[in-house]
């Protein structure tokens, strides 16, 4: 326990840390050959984010909401923003929507939550969300130094499709129950790059929290580092697998659980889940 993984319902070492180092996770395909596993949601796949011109540019939360709002069911937008701002409520990804939500080249803006109790956004079931070089900031000082309870402003719930991409972070998030960064309700998270740093979770995942049988979680590169699960029947300070986490590649390290009844400071996976890794 407190080691890299944690398997369902042993004991945790209060305050434990982690390390999971690069690794590859490879299924085997119906000609016996081996493949990384990946996931693509049926019709929306990410925007390719490689010199992305924005079909939109925003500088402040509500030119952000309409932009992301006014875009019509079955569409797909690439938003640049045009500076670091505050939002100040949560934004959903309706349904049959495929947002993009890039920085200029070189630059990675933050927006910082300031409404309490709330996440920066909220992905639908049939909405694809893909965060480029920009910022997640819930400005709650979170991470291994902080501790519960206290004001929630989470990063995403995700229960369609959710891509990280390379210059993402999502970072000092907080939410009072689980997913500090990122809560995986149902659905596909797929983290290519970025990081998810320094977030906090009252109970379970303080930096990803896998909630449903049904959710599906697709590391292929990037950092889970440095978040906090400060109590509560369920740890996972990293992650917390409920459903499938395939871990292709990145790095989960310096993760701590401080839950003496429930472990896993890197990685805690649920009765009747998967965690494969190489």
């Amino acid at each position: 326990v407190g080691g890299g993984f944690f398997i369902d319902r042993a004991l945790a070492d209060e305050g434990a840390n982690d390390q999971v180092p690069v690794s590859a996770v490879n299924d085997t395909a119906t000609d016996g050959t081996v493949e990384p596993h990946s996931v693509e949601a049926e019709g929306l796949a990410p925007a390719s984010l490689d010199a992305a011109i924005a079909d939109i540019w925003v500088s402040d939360y509500t030119e952000l909401y309409n932009a992301i709002t006014g875009t019509p069911s079955g569409a797909s937008r690439i938003i640049g923003l045009q500076n670091s701002f505050s939002l100040t409520a949560l934004i959903t990804i309706s349904q049959n929507k495929n947002i993009t939500l890039v920085s200029p080249e070189g630059e990675a803006f933050t927006l910082t939550q300031s409404a309490s109790g709330v996440r920066h956004f909220s992905v639908a079931a049939g909405a694809s969300f893909t965060l480029g070089n920009v910022v997640l900031d819930g400005g709650t000082g979170g991470g291994t130094g902080g501790t519960g309870p206290g004001t929630s402003k989470g990063g995403v719930a995700n229960s369609g499709s959710l891509y990280l991409e390379n210059g993402a972070v999502v970072k000092n998030c907080y939410f009072s129950s689980s997913g500090g960064g990122v809560l995986l309700s149902a659905g596909t998270f797929t983290m290519n790059g970025g990081s998810i740093i320094e977030n906090r979770a009252f109970s379970g995942g303080g930096g990803v929290h896998m909630n449903s049988s049904n959710a599906t979680f697709v590391m292929n590169g990037g950092s889970i580092t440095g978040n906090t699960a400060n109590g509560g029947t369920n740890a996972g300070a990293g992650v917390f697998v409920r459903g499938a986490f395939y871990m292709n590649g990145g790095e989960i390290t310096n993760n701590v659980a401080t839950s003496t009844t429930a472990g896993g400071a890197g990685v805690l996976v649920y009765e009747g889940s998967n965690f494969i890794m190489g």
